[in-house]
């Protein structure tokens, strides 16, 4: 849902807050020498974001103009940020595929495609879902966005993603869920 501040924006105005937050947030991380190397636009975005304008099983158009607002801020403040683009169907291929298609046919700029691993079952639909992204999206890295279980298999599948795709892995909640790290 959209932030109390934002409820009663029209479309412009919310892609206009999309970009002036994002810019501001990385401007001010800049300003104290803490540039990010990537910046994830949302999380977990399949469904959309900041709904109902941007549901993207109702208005593709919009979403994928929310998620160009805050890209394009990224950018602004540093050309050399890598964009995330994140969803939680790391276990779907199919359904991961045909939503970076979706990314991909309204032009949405970005490096990086997220995935999010999260339960208990085998790997294996994991590793499906990067070697087919890695395969059929070669101008894109991949990371696990969030994982709790199989740490040492989801690497692997990450890092041995077909044409060195992967770039790396993110440990959800690591202290408090699952095999903790500490």
């Amino acid at each position: 849902n959209k932030p109390v501040a934002w409820e009663k924006l029209d479309f412009e105005g919310l892609k206009k807050a999309v970009y002036d937050h994002t810019h501001d947030v990385l401007t001010a991380l800049k300003k104290q020498g803490t540039t990010p190397l990537m910046v994830q636009i949302g999380n977990e975005v399949a469904n959309g974001m900041l709904f109902p304008d941007g549901d993207e099983r109702i208005n593709l158009d919009h979403f994928t103009e929310l998620l160009t607002s805050g890209a394009k801020a990224a950018r602004d403040v540093d050309p050399a940020i890598k964009i995330v683009m994140h969803t939680d169907k790391g276990r779907n291929d199919k359904v991961a595929r045909q939503w970076v298609e979706g990314l991909v046919s309204h032009h949405v700029p970005f490096d990086i495609i997220g995935l999010s691993c999260n339960d208990t079952e085998s790997p294996d639909n994991w590793k499906e879902t990067f070697n087919d992204l890695a395969t059929r999206f070669p101008q894109y890295g991949l990371i696990a966005s969030e994982y709790g279980y199989h740490k040492r298999m989801l690497n692997d599948i990450v890092f041995y993603a077909p044409g060195q795709r992967g770039v790396g892995t993110f440990v959800w909640e690591p202290t408090r869920h699952h095999e903790a790290l500490f």
